[in-house]
């Protein structure tokens, strides 16, 4: 964060939403500099000879705000008893920014025309004053800041380290003063900031007064490191506090809050105390006298949901379906929506762009967050497949009182209540699962039954006439006799996903009864084979089956497959564990014969007009594979498609087939054994609009040539068991190239070198074994590289250079097993870099 603020650029936007700790971010970075406690490499960039913060008040007045500013400019000369005498407050705060070198913060923005007004009364922009605008509204801080690299986004905390950190933190530490001034000292650790810092947190803000206190031998304290004792919570009261603090959404503001009061309550250790705050956290924090310092920040959120736009307010409060710490994927909420028709085909977009258009205005409005965590606008939106609902705007949207009931849950021991009736069904895990209670239920306008956890049969009645969306995803119990009476009772639904539920081998011969069925989802189930029945679903727009193949991991931080179908050989080894994982690369040929993680399909498929997402197909039978590939030639309306049991035998017909898809803009192709490393050449034509192209299996030296031909490659997937740097070289110059994963088993010589080029990457990933010795970026490579992702697999002694050289470098993400020497020699590497990129562990799958 220094590190940007010193930079050159005349004007940087900070962003969040409200209570997010924006301004304590800006403080860090602005007492740090003031007061020389920047990196040595950074402090000629932070000379600044006077420095200002002024809170933009409303109704907005650029005269009061310039006066304000003066006063603050000029704060350590009023000290000194100096009397100023200011006529015109707008041309003599302009003439200050001209004549001398300032850091000026402006802190609570809310327009682009405030910001025109400013810009030009002040003239600010030059290259010698330097502006911070800090602001809720991310449009604004896209308008203000000179580049596009300018912008940055504040996030909420993660629960279980930084915010559980923070809170015990200040549970712990007492209320003090410091040259009469009331404050209390914070630990920042949860900063993107590569060593910890602690700030004086004023109460009322008066930094003047602040700076006039800290003389010699007395200055605001931002340290390199500070071990600040923090409260030992016993593990249920810890796990009771997280409960809380996934509701807080990650926000400091909410988080300080409630350890305030835990502490002078002294109710820490009272665990009734705590289930009694998580049932009523938002009646509480709105209501309680206790909590009086949340009052604008619940106005700010009265007034943000009112401000978003009606054709949005649907998708806004269908997100309390989902727990706050739950991954959703993107795809399982669009496909969602369209069934419920909060999105439709219009004139110039369909319904998926629109979804997909919606998905990106709730993320701008921080009601989700993506799994990556970066502050690149850019980035995230590229690589957020995956989302979590904000628990605390979650938690704000079960609280309001609608007219109509519209999303309710079965939870914990509820009772048999003849007045429980909505449109949005959701059964939690926690649920003692009465069948007296569901009977109870009344059914007659239920759009959507969405379970966590165990599955029961009686969840589904034939008084669900008007059910659209049936959501098992990752539910346990469900069987093949469960299908048929879904397929006989849900006659209007139109979107069913049982991702996940690994007790279903396979479905029901006859839909007869699902005739409006738009969405289907059998990823990760036993299912291997598609029945002949499936062309009765016209409808049908999006089919998911099959698995992905096992990475080189067999740790927690890639999803496992599901077991084998009964069909499969049992003597088919299961995915390996850590300490197995060489064994199993040699046994299974990476994803060999014995696996094929694709689902067959029978003929006639081509008559499904409307399916534009079909994967992963098994085309590896010679029996019917003429047909299949004429059959999915007809399907010219795909726009992603997963093919397996890809040979030398059938590679030519599968990309003649493809090629003629002028909207394929996703394409996955598992290739079958290492006998088959040369049977992607030779191929003439391919989809030439691909976006997104994973390659799973192994090849020769290099990639086939057809691949430089994809000049609209975003992102590319590498899964093979042997890489060559031939095959690196092969692929630097695609230009839109943004997204990069590598996995491999070896790598050529046991060096992977990033050469110049590369000149649009922002994420590389690289999952990789032992056997990888040396990772080299040379200058000029990835010059907007963003995001490191490293997964490891027994990594010992793998040595990272060059990384000084990739300038725009935020974060480096490790998982998996690695020696912490490793660990200890990758800092060494960050701390040649000018902007201090973070690094950080990452426990679990993503």
């Amino acid at each position: 964060m220094v590190a940007i603020f010193a930079s050159a650029t005349p004007v940087v936007s900070v962003w969040g939403i409200a209570g997010v700790g924006k301004s304590h971010t800006v403080a860090i970075a602005y007492y740090a500099g003031q007061f020389g406690y920047t990196d040595a490499n950074l402090k000629d960039n932070f000379k600044f000879a006077t420095y200002g913060w002024v809170n933009v008040r409303y109704p907005f007045s650029l005269r009061d705000l310039s006066q304000s500013l003066l006063l603050d400019l000029h704060s350590e000369s009023i000290q000194r008893g100096t009397k100023l005498r200011i006529k015109d407050p707008i041309q003599e705060c302009r003439d200050l920014l001209h004549e001398e070198k300032c850091l000026v913060v402006i802190d609570g923005l809310r327009s682009t025309e405030e910001w025109d007004l400013i810009k030009n009364s002040l003239a600010l922009g030059n290259i010698e004053t330097h502006v911070i605008v800090i602001t809720n509204e991310e449009s604004v801080a896209t308008y203000c800041a000179t580049r596009k690299d300018a912008v940055v986004n504040i996030k909420g905390l993660e629960v279980d380290t930084t915010a559980l950190d923070l809170f015990k933190q200040k549970v712990r530490l007492p209320v003090t003063t410091m040259s009469g001034i009331r404050c209390s000292i914070m630990h920042f650790s949860h900063l993107e900031e590569r060593n910890a810092m602690s700030l004086v947190d004023l109460g009322n803000r008066n930094r003047g007064e602040m700076r006039s206190k800290c003389e010699d031998g007395e200055k605001i304290k931002v340290s390199e490191k500070k071990n600040v004792p923090s409260y030992q919570m016993s593990s249920e009261v810890t796990d009771q506090a997280k409960v809380i603090l996934h509701k807080c959404g990650g926000l400091p503001k909410l988080i300080v809050a409630i350890a305030e009061l835990v502490a002078v309550s002294q109710v820490v250790e009272d665990l009734e105390w705590w289930r009694m705050l998580s049932g009523i956290l938002m009646q509480e924090l709105e209501t309680n006298p206790g909590f009086g310092s949340l009052q604008g920040l619940f106005g700010w959120v009265r007034s943000y949901f009112r401000s978003c736009p009606d054709y949005l307010k649907p998708c806004i409060f269908y997100l309390s379906i989902f727990p706050a710490a739950l991954k959703v994927r993107r795809r399982r909420l669009v496909r969602r929506w369209i069934a419920e028709g909060y999105c439709r085909d219009g004139q110039e977009n369909t319904a998926e762009e629109t979804g997909d258009a919606f998905f990106d205005k709730l993320f701008r409005l921080s009601m989700i967050h993506p799994q990556e965590l970066t502050s690149s606008m850019v980035l995230e939106q590229v690589a957020s497949s995956w989302c979590e609902v904000n628990g605390f705007f979650r938690e704000y949207i079960i609280s309001r009182p609608m007219e109509e009931n519209l999303i309710f849950a079965l939870e914990g021991n509820c009772r048999v209540n003849s007045q429980r009736s909505g449109r949005h069904l959701v059964i939690d895990r926690s649920w003692v699962r009465d069948e007296n209670v569901f009977k109870s239920i009344d059914f007659s306008k239920l759009r959507s039954l969405t379970v966590f956890g165990d599955w029961k049969t009686f969840f589904v009645s034939d008084k669900m006439t008007l059910l659209r969306v049936l959501d098992l995803e990752d539910a346990s119990g469900v069987t093949d006799g469960d299908l048929v009476k879904m397929a006989n009772s849900l006659p209007r639904l139109k979107f069913l996903s049982l991702r996940g539920c690994r007790q279903i081998n396979c479905l029901p011969d006859f839909w007869d009864g699902l005739r409006q069925l738009q969405t289907l989802d059998i990823r990760d189930t036993s299912i291997i084979t598609l029945p002949k029945s499936i062309i009765k679903l016209h409808e049908i727009e999006y089919i998911r089956a099959g698995t992905t193949p096992p990475t080189p991991f067999g740790d927690n931080t890639v999803q496992q497959d599901p077991p084998p179908p009964p069909s499969v050989p049992t003597a088919s080894p299961a995915l390996p564990t850590t300490s197995s994982m060489s064994t199993a690369w040699l046994s299974n040929k990476f994803h060999g014969q014995r696996h094929n993680y694709g689902i067959k399909v029978h003929g006639e498929i081509g008559e499904l007009t409307s399916l534009h997402t079909l994967g992963v197909v098994n085309i590896m039978s010679a029996a019917r594979r003429v047909a299949i590939l004429k059959e999915l030639k007809k399907l010219t309306q795909l726009h992603k498609l997963g093919v397996s049991g890809v040979n030398q035998d059938n590679s030519k017909e599968i990309f003649a087939a493809l090629s003629c898809h002028g909207h394929l803009k996703s394409l996955s192709v598992q290739l079958v054994d290492n006998s088959n490393q040369d049977c992607l050449d030779g191929i003439s034509s391919c989809p030439k609009n691909l976006n997104s192209l994973k390659l799973y299996g192994q090849i020769r030296q290099t990639l086939p040539v057809w691949i430089r031909d994809l000049k609209n490659l975003t992102k590319l997937k590498l899964q093979m068991s042997m890489l060559s740097q031939e095959a690196i070289n092969f692929i630097k110059d695609l230009s839109k190239l943004k997204i990069l994963r590598l996995c491999f088993k070896e790598f050529q010589d046991g060096e992977l070198q990033f050469v110049p080029s590369f000149n649009s990457l922002q994420l590389v990933e690289i999952a990789c074994t032992s056997r990888l010795q040396s990772v080299k970026f040379h200058p000029g490579a990835s010059p907007v590289l963003e995001m490191l992702r490293i997964r490891c697999c027994g990594v010992s002694s793998l040595q990272f250079s060059g990384l000084e050289h990739v300038n725009y470098l935020m974060c480096v993400l490790l998982s998996g097993s690695y020696d912490p020497t490793f660990r200890e020699n990758l800092t060494g590497e960050l701390e040649k870099h000018p902007r201090k990129p973070f690094l950080k562990h990452e426990p679990h799958s993503s």
